[in-house]
C-alpha cells in the first residue's frame, strides 16, 4: 500500500481510521493529509521505526495509536528525540500509545529546546494520557520527563523493567 490518498474520494469526511498491521511504509503516512477531519488513528503493528518529521496536516487528530510498532531507543535508524518532536506537531493530540515498543524512555531533550527557544511553558500542551505499557523503561528517573506534559492526568507505564530507588519522587525542581 503506497498511497492512502484514495481514502478521501470515497470518505472525505472521515475521522476515525484503523490501519492496524497493514505493513505501511513511513512515506504512506504523508498520504493521510487529505484526511482532515481524521481524530482517531490507529498505526498498530505497523512495523514503523520512525514517523515523518510533520504531521501537522493532521490536525484534528487526537487519539493516536502506535502500539506494537519499531520505535525504539537505541535505534540507529532515527534520533528517538525526533519522535517526539514529530508528535509535538499534533496541535490536538490528547491520547497516545506508545505501548509495545522498545522505548528506554521520553526523549524530550530536542522538543524542550524548541519550545525554549519559542517560549512556550510545557510540551504537547493537550496531551492527557500516554501509554508507555511494555517498554523497556528501567527507572523513574526516565519518566520524569513526563513533568513537561501540563494536562497528562493518565500515565501508564504497565510491564516496564521499573527499578524504583529509595527517593521519593518530587515535582521539585520542576
Amino acid at each position: 500500500m503506497k498511497s492512502l490518498s484514495w481514502l478521501k474520494r470515497h470518505w472525505p469526511s472521515l475521522e476515525s481510521l484503523d490501519l492496524s498491521f497493514n505493513r505501511l511504509p513511513v512515506s504512506a503516512l504523508c498520504s493521510l493529509r487529505v484526511l482532515r477531519c481524521l481524530r482517531v488513528l490507529d498505526l498498530s503493528g505497523n512495523s514503523l521505526s520512525q514517523l515523518p518529521d510533520d504531521l501537522s496536516f493532521l490536525e484534528s487528530l487526537e487519539k493516536l495509536s502506535l502500539a506494537h510498532n519499531s520505535l525504539s531507543s537505541a535505534s540507529a535508524a532515527c534520533n528517538p528525540n525526533k519522535l517526539f518532536v514529530s508528535l509535538a506537531t499534533l496541535p490536538r493530540l490528547s491520547k497516545l500509545s506508545l505501548a509495545h515498543n522498545q522505548l528506554a524512555g521520553l526523549h524530550l531533550d530536542d522538543l524542550l529546546m524548541l519550545d525554549r527557544y519559542h517560549g512556550q511553558k510545557g510540551v504537547m500542551l493537550a496531551l492527557v494520557k500516554l501509554d508507555l505499557s511494555f517498554n523497556r523503561i528501567e527507572g523513574q528517573e526516565r519518566l520524569m520527563q513526563a513533568l513537561h506534559f501540563a494536562s497528562l492526568n493518565v500515565l501508564k507505564i504497565i510491564g516496564n523493567p521499573l527499578v524504583v530507588n529509595s527517593k521519593p519522587m518530587t515535582m521539585m525542581g520542576h
